[in-house]
């Protein structure tokens, strides 16, 4: 299921998770309505670890992404807060962006 929109009704990741874990993979579910633009780094971190462990209990495909698409006023420590989380690291993702800029020139 891609996205996992937050807050919608029907769509509670967790809730998705406990009855479809075992048969269908997920994508999404990182607040951008809310969190990402206004949360605090530190914030973003918990959340978004809270959301990995719970899509990745008991097995099963889990994607990271935000729900949809990131906001422009986001600020761009809050966007690698989110993926800090998943360990990834932003000198890692500056460069891999980096080299994949050189592959296509």
């Amino acid at each position: 299921i891609n996205p996992i929109p937050h807050g919608c009704p029907g769509m509670d990741a967790g809730q998705l998770k406990a009855r479809y874990g075992g048969q269908i993979a997920f994508m999404g579910g990182v607040d951008t309505q809310h969190l990402l633009p206004n949360g605090t780094p530190t914030t973003i971190e918990g959340a978004t670890r809270n959301l990995i462990e719970q899509m990745t209990a008991d097995g099963g495909g889990y994607i990271l992404a935000a729900s949809h698409t990131v906001p422009p006023e986001t600020p761009l420590e809050n966007i690698f807060a989110m993926y800090n989380a998943a360990g990834l690291r932003r000198e890692e993702i500056l460069d891999r962006a980096a080299t994949l800029r050189r592959l296509h020139r």
